[in-house]
């Protein structure tokens, strides 16, 4: 018999009998909650299987068994150092994790495995873990943030970053995976990985972790700095990590030092034109001096090349005669701000600290001529040089403006109190200039 069928006034569309309509309608709603309900199970199952074959799996030949610096205390205090001495009691809990019983201790010996050397094994129980259908997320999460750490310690940033950013797409609000994810990128030099997080992240409103962004940037930015094919990129990076935080010092320096890089590395240019572009030079640093008092010491390191390339010219001095009231109308020593002064001063006292440890020192012909203009004062680089060693340690030496914590030499962060920018010279060279 011929199916029954009406069709629609209205549109002309075939409509289908009562009872049919409510069969697929039923069997489309029991099939759509049993997927639902078994999906979910069966998605886990498959990616914690996945998990034993992707790039979490340990590799015998890339992994050594080096043990962190922080470390090492387990070690020195009399910890045992290879797993042939670990006790039946530990075999035990071993074999425990393999049946899936203790997860809580199998992340304790996890950590010992990794604090006494060997890494593998401390590898393969956090691998264990994340293949357990049994633990929780709390747990696989503490899991992969812990996997991602064992492997930054040993050097493999790639998969440190993978793992971890696993966790990141999970909950990219998480600054204690994200601060780490910087980290690794900064370490491992991983510029791309780190400018995807950076387009998908959701803390931006808070200025520390800006702050920090800006620096992450700028040591990889550092890195490639000496690289001549890289000058580009650099200061593309450098402008990244403004956008980031317009006040870092760091970011400034940077891209006061790429842009003008180029041309002390590559310039052939005479001796006129090089007094000139030194004048500029150190303008620009003044500009940076009067919106951040940072450390004259930071500095230091790129205007000592500078000095040196200049005193090893024969026609340094003929030339500075010519130009010298140019030199003077560009950096604009009458007009300086007597701060800004200060530390535009200082910063060349720090780079003569350097240059006077330099090997290329003595060979330096013009070394002292070239100090004397700058330092305004002929006997420039010889008061520096008869300094005691306790006045040269006291110049040195730095102190954090948040916490009081004392260092030996300059550097971007504070490892006291984990902030960036904020140690502060104890004693800032002041001279009196003509």
């Amino acid at each position: 018999m011929a199916r029954q069928f009406t069709t629609a006034v209205n549109d002309g569309l075939p409509m289908w009998d009562t009872f049919e309509a409510s069969f697929f309608l039923a069997a489309g709603l029991s099939v759509g909650i049993v997927f639902g309900i078994l999906f979910p199970s069966l998605w886990r199952t498959f990616r914690r299987r996945f998990r034993k074959i992707s790039q979490y799996a340990s590799s015998e030949q890339k992994i050594s068994s080096d043990l962190h610096p922080k470390l090492k205390i387990l070690q020195e205090s009399g910890a045992l150092t290879n797993d042939e001495y670990l006790s039946s009691e530990v075999h035990i809990i071993y074999k425990q994790l393999k049946r899936l019983i203790k997860i809580s201790e199998a992340f304790v010996l996890a950590r010992n495995f990794f604090q006494i050397g060997n890494s593998k094994e401390a590898i393969n129980i956090y691998i264990e873990i994340l293949t357990n259908e049994s633990v929780s997320k709390q747990e696989t999460n503490r899991a992969l943030f812990e996997l991602s750490q064992v492997y930054a310690s040993l050097g493999l940033y790639l998969r440190s970053f993978d793992t971890a950013y696993e966790l990141f797409k999970r909950n990219s609000n998480n600054l204690q995976v994200f601060e780490h994810l910087l980290y690794v990128c900064t370490s491992g030099h991983l510029p791309d990985k780190l400018l995807n997080i950076l387009n998908s992240i959701q803390i931006q409103s808070d200025s520390k972790v800006r702050l920090q962004i800006a620096h992450a940037i700028c040591k990889i930015a550092e890195g490639q700095l000496p690289e001549k094919d890289k000058v580009e990129k650099t200061v593309d990076l450098a402008r990244t990590a403004l956008r980031w935080d317009g006040q870092s010092a760091r970011a400034m320096i940077l891209l006061w030092q790429a842009t003008t890089q180029d041309f002390w590395t590559n310039s052939s240019a005479d001796m006129k034109t090089k007094w000139m572009a030194f004048a500029a030079v150190l303008d620009a640093l003044n500009d940076i001096y009067k919106i951040s008092k940072i450390s004259p010491a930071a500095v230091a390191k790129y205007l000592a090349e500078i000095i040196l390339k200049m005193s090893q010219e024969r026609e340094v001095l003929q030339s500075y005669v010519i130009v010298q009231n140019e030199f003077k109308s560009v950096l604009r020593t009458d007009k300086l701000e007597i701060n800004a002064q200060k530390f535009l001063w200082a910063s060349i006292f720090h780079a003569t600290l350097l240059l006077e440890k330099s090997p290329e020192f003595q060979k330096s012909k013009y070394l002292d001529d070239v100090l004397a203009i700058l330092g305004e004062n002929k006997g420039y680089l010889a008061s520096i040089v008869q300094l005691s060693e306790a006045a040269k340690i006291g110049y040195l030496s730095h102190s954090c403006a948040r916490c009081g914590a004392f260092f030996s030499s300059f550097a971007w962060k504070c490892l006291q109190c984990n902030t960036e920018e904020t140690l502060k010279p104890i004693i800032l060279p002041n001279f009196e200039h003509s």
